[in-house]
Order: C-alpha cells, then structure tokens, then sequence
C-alpha cells in the first residue's frame, strides 16, 4: 500500500509525485489522481488492443469473403478448364489424373482456408484475453484506491486497511458503475446507500474488528475498534495467503 502522508515526497517514486497533494505543509496521496494516472496507461493499451483485435476481424471477414463464391459446384468447370490443358500434352486420355489434380486442388484449399481460420481465431483469442486481464486490474486498482480513502476517513486501522479491502472486493461489495464510479452492492445488485456510507456505518458493524473504536464511546465501548493480534505478517502475503490467514485466525468467516 502507498503511505498515505509523507512529509516530503523524497521517498516517493519521481513518477507518482503527481499523486499527492500538497496540504498543512504535509504531502497527501490522493487515490483519484492516482486512478486517473494508471488510467492513462491502461485506457490507451485497451484501445491498442481493440484496434488490433478490429484490425483481425476486417481481415478475417475479407478472407471469407474472397473465398465465399467457392463451392464444390465450382469443380465441374475446374475440372474442364484441367481437361483442356490436359488435351494439350502427351497423355490428352488421362481425365483420372485431371480428375485427382482438381479433388487435391480442392482438399488443400479447404485445409488452407481451415488453418487461416484456425489461427485468426487464436490470434483474436490472444488479444480479447489481454484486453480483459488489464480491464480487471484497472478496476482492482480503481476499487482500491478509492475504498481505501474512504477507509481512511471511517477510522479502519492503517495497517489493516490492505486487508480490509481485500475482503470487502472478495465479499462482492463493491463494483464500479458503468460510469466507473465505485458503488455499493446488495444481493448482487446497485445499493442506493454510497459507497463511502456503506464503509462509514454498514460494514462497521459487520467489521467492527477492523474499526478503530469510536471517540463517543469512552470506556462504554462495546469493544469495537480493540485491536486483535494474530502473529502473522500479512503484508508478505498475497491477497489470497493473506484471506486465508485471516480465516485460519478467525478474523473472517
């Protein structure tokens, strides 16, 4: 995860200077300049790779196209058209040979034209795969970004909020509008309640151990916010080593 407030951008990465904002005399991250940063980069290969993948099917479709007219109907003037050379050699008689000439003619084409197909195919497979893989990992970096800023106003712990995040995306509770924006998901479908309500008071209750305990509470707490320590470092972990873990320690269920 990114540090969030740094008091010099010394320790920051040249490329993601851009990213932060300059407040109080501190530098802080801000997560929709940081979207829009790794949105360049990966809008402008998505649309390389629907250019690509546009450029294949012309080409596949013209293929078709070119060969749409040939038929066996076609075989019997292929067949005369032999003849008449034939009848210009050594051996006019021989339509068993003009015959067997214009069948492999025939069954080559027919293997050419399956092979170009076949691999055309592959080819547009290839590129629809790679486009899909970096749609998912812009939405990923979409959804995490802007979750953990309103992770960080709701008062999740700052060491747990990587982990947060990575059960609420692997619960379902967050998608991103066709618009791109990041709304909250009920039973499968668009939440009217904010994405930013939902982590400051519905996933709280359900995730009080991830919560820092309320300043209202005082000694009357009920026991959110208290901190449970597992003896596990989850930032060498990937997300799912990471899931894992937290289940194994009964963090989640």
């Amino acid at each position: 995860m990114f540090e969030y407030v740094v008091d010099s951008l010394d320790t920051i990465e040249d490329a993601l200077h851009g990213v932060y904002e300059e407040r109080d005399g501190k530098f802080h991250f801000n997560p929709d300049k940081y979207a829009d940063f790794k949105a360049v980069g990966l809008k402008t290969n998505a649309a390389k790779l629907k250019t690509e993948k546009d450029k294949l099917k012309t080409e596949y479709d013209n293929f078709k196209k070119k060969y749409a007219d040939i038929t066996d109907e076609d075989l019997p003037t292929f067949l005369e058209w032999k003849e008449r050379r034939a009848l210009s050699g050594d051996d006019p008689d021989d339509k068993k040979a003009v015959e067997g000439m214009a069948a492999k003619y025939q069954q080559q084409l027919k293997g050419e034209r399956e092979k170009w197909e076949t691999n055309k195919k592959t080819e547009v497979s290839a590129v629809e795969t790679e486009r899909d893989t970096w749609k998912g990992k812009y939405r990923t970096e979409k959804l995490s970004n802007q979750l953990s800023q309103y992770a960080v106003k709701a008062g999740v712990f700052a060491d747990e909020i990587e982990n947060f995040i990575d059960l609420v995306l692997l619960k379902g509770h967050f998608d991103l509008s066709e618009d791109d924006d990041v709304i909250f998901m009920q039973e499968g479908a668009p939440s009217a309640i904010t994405a930013e309500k939902a982590i400051n008071e519905i996933l709280r209750e359900r995730y009080k151990r991830f919560y820092e305990a309320p300043a209202q509470g005082g000694s009357g707490s009920t026991g959110a916010g208290k901190r449970r320590s597992t003896g596990v470092d989850y930032s060498k972990m990937s997300a799912t080593q990471r899931m894992e873990a937290a289940r194994k320690a009964g963090i989640t269920k």
